[in-house]
């Protein structure tokens, strides 16, 4: 992954996870963008375009899919265990 400067303070960068999967048309990749402030990430995007499913996270404002907000570690934690599936994938 390759950042680009935008001026002294700024960076960003564009990744495409899942090269083969793009190239084989199979729908298993995301576009990956990130926004850097003086060496910290203060953006990320992840989208899905097959999927049309998208998450971001912004410092200080959490993580979001797709508009509605996901719950932090500690909100996870106090959520009891018979209410988590296992999904294995490829």
């Amino acid at each position: 992954m390759r950042i680009e400067s935008i001026g002294s303070i700024f960076g960003w960068s564009i990744a495409l996870d899942g090269t083969k999967e793009f190239v084989n048309k199979n729908g298993g990749f995301t576009v990956n963008i990130a926004l850097i402030y003086k060496d910290t990430p203060v953006l990320g995007v992840v989208y899905a375009p097959a999927l049309d499913v998208c998450y971001w996270a912004k410092q200080d404002e959490g993580a979001f899919k797709d508009g509605r907000k996901l719950l932090l570690k500690h909100q996870i934690n106090a959520i009891p265990i018979k209410y988590f599936l296992v999904a294995p994938t490829r």
